[in-house]
């Protein structure tokens, strides 16, 4: 079964990862870490997508049926057209009236580099450990995480920031 389509699968929660290209290998460590950590929670990255599907199409289900996305972004320099527009559509989901499930964007980014313009007024997440602590806490708190997996949060977010500083 193709990690494109948690909504035949029996995980609670979609986090929805919006990232360049070029960091694939760094968001792959990023969810294997998270899926070692985590019970009964879907990673979506756009690699996974099968081949021959539409895959705007694809990502638009992705996005409906997601409860988080998570933004990581690195270089400020880069074209970060598409991943707004994924953060934009995700809002604006956000937004509709009775929607069914809590929705939240959070943008993790190097601690030395501002998160892109369009999302600069939400709380963002400075890839430090003490940060990732507090995203992770909020994370595992809202899909239910044992509290076996929430002792082990601050392990995983030094683990976390190695990745996302190394980038």
């Amino acid at each position: 079964m193709s990690d494109s389509s948690p909504s035949t699968t029996n995980m609670k929660h979609t986090v929805f990862f919006s990232h360049k290209a070029e960091d694939e290998s760094v968001i792959n460590s990023l969810i294997n870490l998270l899926k070692t950590n985590t019970d009964d929670v879907n990673y979506f990255i756009s690699a996974n997508i099968e081949k021959g599907i539409d895959w705007r199409e694809a990502i638009a289900n992705q996005l409906t049926q997601s409860s988080y996305l998570v933004l990581v972004f690195t270089d400020p320099d880069e074209d970060w057209g598409w991943c707004l527009f994924e953060t934009g559509f995700f809002e604006a989901l956000s937004r509709i009236p009775n929607a069914e499930k809590k929705r939240r964007i959070y943008c993790l980014h190097h601690p030395t580099k501002e998160p892109p313009s369009p999302i600069r007024g939400r709380q963002t997440i400075p890839a430090t450990p003490k940060d990732i602590q507090g995203w992770l806490g909020e994370l595992f708190q809202n899909t239910g995480q044992s509290i076996e997996r929430i002792i082990g949060i601050p392990n995983l977010a030094n683990e976390i920031w190695a990745i996302i500083t190394l980038t």
